[in-house]
């Protein structure tokens, strides 16, 4: 039930960012909020917290966030205080950013791979993506060691293994199941 609050929730933001011509600020305002609640246990206890009261949480959002984020987007925090919701706000900002990349035709492509990749090879990952998907393509790349070499993507429920360490295990089943059927 709480999903489907905070897809309401995030439509409606995202609506009225729309409206108003303020999507790519309020873009920037959930990913600072969302940056914040992964950093800040203390931010995240507050907003989930059923005895801190209602007027405590809201100065806490007008002083620390006050000159940071847009005033519609402070005003949309502050509502979800009024109204009881700021309890699930962390789940408001994932809604949000799933619908904006909906509306956008945006795909977030979460990247492993080995080593750092350079600036084009990260460029020409991205437009490879695109050509394949159709999409524009937010690249979220991480450093997995254990991969040896290469890159895992996962698109939505599509995942492509390009890794050393898939292909080793691979070519490992080969060969053992080579050596069983010759014994």
């Amino acid at each position: 039930m709480s999903q489907n609050i905070a897809r309401r929730y995030a439509q409606a933001l995202f609506a009225d960012a729309n409206a108003q011509q303020q999507v790519t600020a309020v873009d920037a305002d959930v990913s600072l909020l969302l940056q914040a609640l992964n950093t800040s246990r203390p931010l995240t206890l507050l907003f989930l917290s059923p005895v801190v009261n209602r007027e405590k949480k809201e100065a806490v959002i007008r002083k620390l966030l006050g000159d940071k984020v847009s005033v519609g987007f402070q005003n949309f925090l502050l509502l979800l205080v009024e109204k009881g919701r700021e309890s699930i706000i962390y789940e408001i900002c994932n809604a949000y950013q799933q619908f904006r990349n909906i509306q956008q035709n945006i795909q977030v492509a979460e990247t492993r791979v080995a080593v750092p990749l350079s600036e084009d090879e990260q460029t020409a990952l991205k437009h490879e993506l695109e050509k394949r998907t159709g999409m524009h393509i937010q690249l979220n790349v991480s450093i997995d060691e254990s991969l040896i070499g290469g890159a895992v993507v996962r698109l939505g429920d599509v995942v492509y293994d390009g890794s050393v360490k898939t292909q080793l295990n691979a070519l490992r089943d080969r060969l053992l199941k080579g050596s069983v059927l010759n014994n």
